[in-house]
């Protein structure tokens, strides 16, 4: 029997464990990111998250799905963003019900791409050098790794299909679109294309 996956989710209102997948396989991102540690939380939450901001009840059953939060825990963040503007996944992080480590890898699963940490892994000059710096800017993107004919693109959307096919006429290249947290993706692309930052690259 595979091993199933073991999150704990605690509050101030209670803590639970749950466990239990039926294809570990798909979900191996989230046993890594399970065994790292914790990522800060805030500030910096609520920027990855807003795109979701209309997906609330779609991320919360997925979540549930997952088991990744109870119900009362889901019911709780709902309550708290009738009274606050945040996206439901930095409500969730902010409350501790789920790691952001955790809530990156979920969501991505649900996209069906992979996560990509800028922290771990920084663009190689190789991949910044593809693509010009007005388009990463206007469409938040910015190639991180070169496979081959291959270019991975970090994306704060990587459903954003218009933007993909755009960068793929491009450099005439197959792309592998990632999901990586909106903020530092913002942030390595101001200093990246920043004057000072393109003369160190």
């Amino acid at each position: 029997t595979p091993r199933s996956l073991h999150v704990k989710a605690s509050s101030t209102h209670g803590a639970g464990t749950f466990s239990g997948f039926d294809k570990p396989s798909v979900f191996e991102p989230l046993r890594r990111a399970e065994r790292a540690p914790t990522c800060r939380l805030i500030p910096r939450v609520r920027g990855f998250f807003a795109h979701m901001a209309h997906g609330k009840k779609r991320l919360g059953e997925h979540l549930l799905s997952l088991r990744l939060i109870s119900q009362a825990q889901l019911d709780q963040a709902l309550a708290v963003q009738r009274d606050s503007p945040a996206p439901l996944g930095s409500i969730l992080v902010s409350l501790g019900f789920i790691t952001e480590d955790l809530l990156l890898n979920a969501l991505a699963a649900q996209m069906g791409v992979a996560p990509w940490r800028l922290d771990e892994n920084p663009p190689t000059t190789e991949a910044v050098s593809r693509v010009p710096g007005n388009l990463c800017k206007t469409y938040q993107v910015l190639p991180v790794a070169v496979r081959g004919d291959l270019l991975v693109l970090a994306m704060r959307n990587p459903l954003d299909l218009d933007a993909i096919d755009l960068i793929r006429n491009v450099v005439t290249m197959r792309i592998e679109p990632v999901l990586v947290d909106s903020d530092r993706l913002q942030r390595a692309i101001s200093d990246i294309h920043s004057e000072a930052g393109m003369r160190r690259v």
